[in-house]
């Protein structure tokens, strides 16, 4: 219940409709995790700072190999998987 066919969000991991380039929440979808990465000024990053591939958390992935340190997912901080695939992420229908 509660799930959708939209992409998850990179921020939050929710597939509810919202503004996904601008989210800014401070907790996964379900309130159970606090998010891994944010947005600051269209860059995704960890809350450290270090940049995120946005690429590598779409459906397709990322093959550029030119920046391997940034192919984690920005869910959770794992490096086998991204978003789409997140444990954390709300499932799809």
């Amino acid at each position: 219940a509660g799930s959708s066919t939209h992409p998850a969000c990179a921020v939050c991991l929710g597939r509810h409709t919202h503004d996904v380039s601008e989210c800014k929440a401070s907790s996964t979808w379900d309130g159970k995790h606090t998010t891994f990465a944010q947005r600051r000024g269209g860059v995704l990053t960890t809350y450290g700072g270090k940049g995120i591939c946005k690429d590598f958390q779409t459906r397709r992935g990322c093959s550029h190999r030119s920046h391997p340190e940034r192919h984690i997912c920005s869910g959770c901080g794992e490096r086998d998987h991204g978003a789409q695939d997140c444990p954390r992420a709300q499932r799809r229908d």
